[in-house]
């Protein structure tokens, strides 16, 4: 008998072209596991989440990437990057907070996308490396912006451009209850407000340059992905136990957060914005 390992097995994407009879060999999966592949049915392959490669799209652009920058990109989930990549030809230092979308993203990354842990609550990020850097969500990930804030700025060169998508509500008790609302598994998001984001960049020579709200084109996104959640229903209700139960369960739990979201944005009780920052010289 051969001593060589077994080779991981793939993550199951139903809403592609793939074989049914590989559940017959399938040896089962995470909850985790189930979620991620339930999210990038839903949002696009290499997406974990709504408007991720829209805002990626949108940040690679508005920083103007290349090969010749230093780029980084920061997260939970962090998703839609491998696709923002190849079309602007850049590398990415990609720092991920969730341990388990961690180790998937390291087992299905391209040539331009090099991962790392990383702790939003204790960031170092090297100083004055980046010529560019992506936050993702990045704030709703600590109660303490200002130290976010200021270990951002500080990876910039002069001369850097930074790129915040994010997240904020209108007061901190509405925010702590859509945000773990949203949350994936086993995560844990504070939604602030946008003032405070803006100021805790006071002092730090992060300057804003633009800001623009994602409102309409987030909202779309999960709008889309809610009435494509009927026929992904039905392709998940073939998939033979004990497989399909989790996978539906990781499929209603992922339509709640998007539901809550949308909701939430619809009132004006959680707003999406998307910020450019630059680092003076």
């Amino acid at each position: 008998m051969s001593n060589a390992p077994r080779r991981k097995q793939p993550l199951v994407l139903v809403s592609e072209d793939y074989n049914p009879e590989i559940w017959q060999t399938h040896d089962g999966e995470s909850e985790t596991q189930s979620w991620l592949a339930v999210a990038q049915d839903l949002w696009g392959r290499g997406c974990f989440g709504p408007g991720q490669l829209d805002a990626m799209r949108q940040g690679a652009g508005g920083l103007t990437l290349d090969k010749k920058k230093i780029v980084g990109a920061l997260g939970c989930s962090l998703g839609g990057l491998g696709q923002a990549a190849v079309e602007y030809g850049a590398y990415f230092d990609v720092f991920e907070s969730d341990g388990e979308v961690l180790a998937y993203c390291e087992s299905h990354a391209g040539k331009l996308l090099k991962f790392a842990a990383w702790n939003p609550h204790v960031p170092n990020l090297k100083a004055e490396r980046y010529h560019a850097l992506l936050a993702s969500r990045a704030f709703s990930l600590t109660e303490d912006v200002g130290v976010l804030a200021a270990h951002l700025a500080n990876g910039l060169k002069a001369g850097g451009n930074l790129f915040v998508d994010e997240l904020y509500a209108a007061d901190a008790s509405t925010g702590q209850l859509i945000g773990q609302a949203i949350a994936g598994p086993g995560q844990k998001f504070y939604l602030h407000s946008q003032d405070e984001v803006l100021q805790a960049f006071k002092g730090t020579h992060a300057e804003l340059r633009s800001s623009a709200s994602a409102n309409d084109s987030l909202m779309a996104v999960i709008r889309k992905g809610l009435i494509y959640g009927e026929e992904l229903a039905h392709l998940l209700k073939a998939i033979p136990q004990p497989f399909g139960r989790q996978r539906l369960m990781a499929f209603a739990n992922e339509l709640q957060r998007a539901a809550v979201l949308f909701q939430a944005l619809e009132k004006g009780l959680v707003t999406a914005g998307r910020c450019i920052f630059f680092k003076s010289k």
